[in-house]
């Protein structure tokens, strides 16, 4: 394991880059350290909340994460992004997560989604604020980033647009 340097002027426990074997150990290794986080969230304070990227990245370790033993009834879910599409599409994060996350016993996580059949995007973007605000501040963030090196939102917006949900987060 690799550590940032001690002159970091980065708050918090120093960065670490971690090297896995394969796919598989990966995933276990991002779903364990995902875990840690909101065990010491729900240890805190009772509850712990997350925000998820969609995307085929993190589906392999949302999937481990699920088959986790911890008391997901005390866990709060939402997501990083959504498309401005139903969750029922194909295109929707909320419906990758119900297909690879909401199984097992992460069945009993609660979720707050922020797609909502408002009109338009600013009143979706508006009420998906609202429904966040109250998981904060979140104990688990997951960021996704295309193989390119670009956020998988704006890869796919280029290839078919798309209107988009982000969290904005109070400052």
């Amino acid at each position: 394991m690799l550590g940032s340097s001690p002159s970091s002027t980065c708050p918090g426990p120093a960065a670490a880059i971690e090297i896995f074997a394969d796919q598989a150990s990966l995933a276990d290794g991002v779903a364990e350290a995902i875990a840690s986080q909101l065990r010491l969230g729900i240890a805190d304070r009772g509850w712990a909340s997350m925000a998820l990227a969609g995307g085929d990245t993190p589906r392999q370790a949302l999937g481990c994460l699920a088959s986790l033993d911890m008391d997901w009834s005390k866990v709060r879910v939402t997501l990083t992004d959504e498309r401005f599409v139903e969750p029922q599409s194909p295109l929707s994060n909320q419906r990758m997560l119900n297909e690879n996350f909401f199984q097992k016993g992460a069945t009993r996580a609660g979720f707050t989604p922020l797609w909502s059949a408002n009109a338009n995007l600013e009143k979706a973007a508006d009420t998906a604020d609202g429904y966040v605000a109250d998981l904060l501040p979140f104990d688990v963030t997951m960021l996704g980033m295309g193989l390119d090196g670009t956020d998988r939102l704006s890869q796919q917006a280029r290839k078919r647009p798309c209107p988009a949900l982000q969290v904005k987060l109070p400052r």
